[in-house]
């Protein structure tokens, strides 16, 4: 989070703004260069000659270094099809992310420019175009190439296209031959590492260098720990914590820092560990650790900055000051931090740091507490979080984080089923909306707003704001996570993988990519894979409820329901009253049968989220308890939730094959095959590779097609998604039950 007051005593060097365009790969991980770094930044520079911008181009330094490290450029031919082809291919390799793959040497690269140069058509160099009007005196700048001729006419196109060529050849081949004088040596330049992912190790700089080489120092990482609340009162610890995350934030904000995330130091909030113990945990370099109170208006913060291979303290400070200085002291513990290990800040990360998010201190409690509230993930506390979130915004309104906590807090409706009325999704793009008028710079703006786009489906739109967050906050694994979440919603799993394997290497102890990577392993039938994930998942987040949901999800579909029994009972017990959590275990015990506790835990379940997926189970689970009444009652109240959900979104697949579902039982179908030919033929992605083989099952079943239901069954068996316990154990599929070819497809006596 931005603050002000920046502190004077703080000089910042090394500032790259403007700079970050033409910088190689092996530069932004802070790698070891040599001459080879020179070859991209020519190559970034005849680049932007030919085409009129940048390789990687962005509003932001962030997403500029994170496009250069991750994103292909777009192709010249994209941006001038006229380009031939082998200057394109000169460029694309002076481009090339692996050193191995570029120019190795600038007299080879000057070669290529060359022959090319010799091409060109003479007459054409020395004939400009007649519609090129000389430039007036005061401006001696020539006319940039990626600017040709308004005239349609091919030949004078091709003439100012040559034209610039040959000036980008002729200033390129000039800049390399003064660089060529004063290179090193072939012989004495070292080899760098081949491959893309390398990266360096260790936490010290590197102070050797020679004048053939030098080595960026190595970014070091520091574990920001909860701060003591020493006010004497408890409800103070919201404002300790709050001070803590805020820091924590500001660090990451840093290019040339490794800050570890809040999820990281909260398994170690209250413990007494000594530094050495605690870095070793946490496999940090440095710990920052403190106290705070905050009473009669006035703020006390005492800090400490570290080093955790000696224990020794480099940098401590208290700071006395008036309460409405927080954010100031915040600036100031970063800065000094940024300072005390020499880590370079540039003017975008200043700039960052030094904007006030807002200048009413009551609004900015209330912000803290709803942020703590939206953490906790229940209905109370999800109502709890909008009413201090709204207060925040009614003390100011031009409070732009406290509007998208609000936002947020309604996105957690819908995506944790507390209430999943399509009006919340509707609420929170407005406040987004109107943030966007004020900051739409904010990595939590950007979250925010993919969040939404999951929700309403649109993947792609999702991706792109992850992406953005991404570029905002690289070293953050949150945005790499809900970026792998988005690409694998998207259905490009691999994508998806290395975006989380990403969010791992960041910070090894975060649960969440863990068990999206076992859910990948999972619907691709990879079981193994899926429990070895999932295992780890739950090792490094026991107490976390949400996965202890998807751990019940994963076994009923394995076919171990007492396991699903178990893995969702523990998810109640973490979160009592989630409607998430209650309904699946009554969807658990209709699948074993437990009929009165099923439409119990289902109905609770639907009335407190209004959710239509329910209402379908509901349905089931009166149905086989002989309620006929009370089940068509929930089946047309979840088909009527449904059908406004699809007016929305028309190809939304699980919800439309519900649909469909719901009215062959209804018995406004007797033959699904049309439907189910045309829903076939959707577009639309899903992330279950069973749903429409599976649907189809179910929908045969349902009208009494017992050849077509068995003959989908068969298909879903193929990919090795579900286990045949579960299929046997499927409600809708009761009527084929003494079926011996249904017996036999699955395996059972």
């Amino acid at each position: 989070m931005a603050k002000s007051g920046i502190s004077k005593k703080v000089t910042r060097t090394g500032s790259t703004i403007g700079t970050a365009a033409y910088m190689s790969p092996e530069q932004a991980r802070s790698e070891v260069v040599d001459h080879r770094t020179d070859i991209w930044s020519l190559g970034a520079i005849l680049y932007e000659m030919l085409a009129g911008r940048p390789p990687f181009f962005a509003d932001h330094e962030a997403v500029v270094i994170y496009s250069i490290l991750h994103e292909a450029f777009p192709p010249l031919a994209e941006l001038r099809p006229d380009v031939p082809p082998a200057l394109q291919k000169i460029v694309e390799r002076a481009l090339a992310k692996n050193v191995a793959e570029r120019y190795q040497g600038m007299a080879e690269l000057q070669s290529d420019l060359r022959a090319l140069g010799s091409e060109i058509p003479k007459t054409e160099i020395a004939i400009p175009a007649p519609e090129m009007t000389p430039e007036p005196a005061a401006a001696v700048a020539p006319k940039s190439p990626a600017q040709p001729p308004a005239t349609p006419h091919v030949k004078k196109k091709s003439r100012g296209l040559w034209i610039g060529i040959a000036a980008a050849v002729v200033i390129v081949v000039a800049a390399l031959a003064v660089m060529k004088s004063i290179a090193p040596k072939p012989e004495t330049v070292p080899e760098v590492a081949s491959t893309e992912d390398s990266t360096t190790t260790g936490s010290e700089p590197d102070t050797v260098a020679t004048a053939t080489e030098v080595r960026a120092p190595t970014i070091p990482v520091v574990a920001v720990l909860y701060m003591e609340n020493l006010s004497g009162d408890k409800t103070e610890d919201f404002f300790a914590a709050g001070m803590t995350e805020d820091i924590i934030i500001d660090l990451s904000n840093l290019r040339n820092l490794r800050v570890l995330s809040r999820l990281d130091v909260a398994r170690f909030r209250g413990k007494s560990l000594s530094v050495g113990e605690m870095g070793k945990n946490l496999k940090a370099d440095y710990l920052l650790e403190g106290s705070v109170r905050r009473e009669n208006k006035q703020l006390r913060m005492t800090v400490q900055l570290h080093r955790v291979d000696s224990a020794r303290t480099v940098w401590a400070q208290r700071f006395d000051r008036p309460a409405t200085d927080i954010f100031a002291v915040q600036t100031e513990i970063a800065d000094s931090v940024a300072a005390a290990l020499a880590v370079q800040i540039n003017a975008t990360e200043q700039a960052q740091m030094t904007r006030v998010p807002t200048a009413n201190m009551d609004a900015y409690d209330y912000y803290l507490k709803g942020r703590q509230f939206l953490d906790a993930r229940s209905k109370e506390d999800n109502a709890q979080a909008e009413k201090m979130f709204r207060k925040a915004m009614s003390l100011d309104g031009s409070f732009v984080l406290a509007s998208i906590g609000l936002a947020a807090t309604y996105l957690q409706r819908v995506d944790w089923w507390i209430d999943t009325d399509p009006k919340w999704l509707a609420e929170a793009a407005k406040i987004l909306d109107r943030s966007a008028a004020i900051d739409t710079t904010s990595p939590e703006y950007c979250l925010e707003r993919a969040t939404l786009n999951q929700l309403r489906g649109d993947y792609p739109a999702a991706v792109l704001m992850a992406r953005r967050a991404v570029g905002l906050r690289p070293l953050d694994p949150k945005p790499h996570y809900l970026l792998g979440l988005n690409l694998y919603m998207d259905t490009r799993p691999d994508e998806a993988d290395r975006e989380f394997r990403r969010a791992i290497e960041l910070l090894p102890s975060y649960p969440e990519p863990y068990w999206w990577r076992a859910m990948i392993a999972g619907w691709a039938g990879r079981t193994r894979d899926a429990e070895r994930l999932l295992g780890k998942a739950l090792e490094l987040g026991p107490a976390a409820a949400h996965l202890r949901w998807f751990a019940a999800r994963f076994a009923l579909a394995r076919g171990d329901s007492a396991q699903a029994f178990q893995q969702i009972q523990r998810a109640i017990e973490l979160k009592p009253k989630t409607p998430l959590f209650v309904g699946w275990s009554g969807i658990i015990e209709l699948w074993n049968r437990q009929l009165d506790l099923a439409i119990k835990h289902i109905k609770d379940a639907a009335e407190e989220s209004n959710n239509p997926e329910l209402l379908h189970f509901l349905g089931w689970a009166y149905r086989l308890n002989g309620k006929d009444r009370q089940a068509e009652k929930a089946f047309r109240t979840g088909l009527k939730l449904d059908r406004e959900r699809l007016q929305s979104d028309s190809a939304d697949l699980d919800v439309a094959y519900r649909v469909l579902l719901t009215r062959c039982l209804l018995g406004e179908l007797t033959d699904p095959a049309a439907e189910l030919d045309r829903l076939g033929k959707v577009g639309k992605k899903t992330i279950d590779p069973t749903l429409r083989t599976y649907s189809a099952a179910v929908a045969h079943a349902a009208v009494g097609n017992a050849d077509g239901a068995l003959e989908s069954i068969q298909k879903v068996q193929s990919a090795k998604v579900y286990a045949p316990a579960y299929i046997a154990a499927d409600p809708r599929f009761d009527s084929l039950k003494d079926d011996p070819r249904f017996r036999k497809a699955l395996g059972l006596p």
